[in-house]
């Protein structure tokens, strides 16, 4: 999963597409261990909002078939937003 910074405390999450025979339906996105978003069809693009400065979060995703079967769950990537002293802001992250 890669996950990019999308305006002041957001963060844009990209995933690999899960592969399926039944094909995939559209994808879920934890936050936290908490199911936060359904992504519209099977984009593999999300956008998070109310991220927090200096708060870790944990994300993962799985993919729903068309046959509502939940596939296996993506790797999970702790990420916190930072800010520096020229008020740049970055990430830290641990896959």
């Amino acid at each position: 999963m890669l996950i990019k910074i999308y305006g002041i405390n957001a963060l844009k999450l990209h995933w690999k597409p899960a592969t399926c025979l039944e094909g995939i339906s559209h994808y879920r996105i934890y936050k936290d261990n908490v199911l936060i978003k359904n992504t519209i069809g099977n984009d593999v693009n999300a956008i998070v909002t109310g991220i927090t400065i200096n708060i870790e979060y944990s994300f993962y995703v799985v993919g729903v078939t068309n046959q509502d079967r939940i596939t296996k769950k993506s790797n999970v990537v702790k990420v916190m937003l930072k800010q520096d002293n020229g008020l740049n802001y970055y990430l830290t992250t641990d896959i």
